[in-house]
């Protein structure tokens, strides 16, 4: 089932970290690690390695965390987070990222 997510709409990160960066072109380059990472340490350490790898803008949404759409293109979401970051992120359609994402029903 493909990955289908509306813009506008309000969403809870329930597993793992996502990383946020400016330009979405690298995000290809970062799709192995973007959700790999393990503590929030691991995630924080991984931002500024990425930061400097790619001289660019990087954040990451925490499990726990909202984040409302933008805008979708395939499995790249541009987002803003609940600290008010915005950036690009891959979903990919994934059997493992089924339940990572869920919309917030109010």
């Amino acid at each position: 089932m493909k990955n289908t997510f509306k813009a506008g709409k309000l969403y809870l990160v329930e597993k793992y970290y996502w990383f946020l960066l400016s330009p979405k072109d690298i995000l290809p380059m970062i799709a192995p690690i973007a959700a790999a990472t393990a503590t929030p340490e691991d995630a924080e350490a991984d931002v500024v390695h990425l930061s400097e790898m790619f001289n660019c803008q990087v954040a990451c949404i925490y499990p726990n965390s909202t984040f409302c759409l933008l805008e979708q293109s395939g499995d790249y979401l541009k987002v803003i987070s609940s600290k008010g970051e915005v950036g690009w992120m891959i979903y990919p359609d994934e059997p493992w990222t089924k339940y990572c994402i869920q919309e917030v029903i109010l």
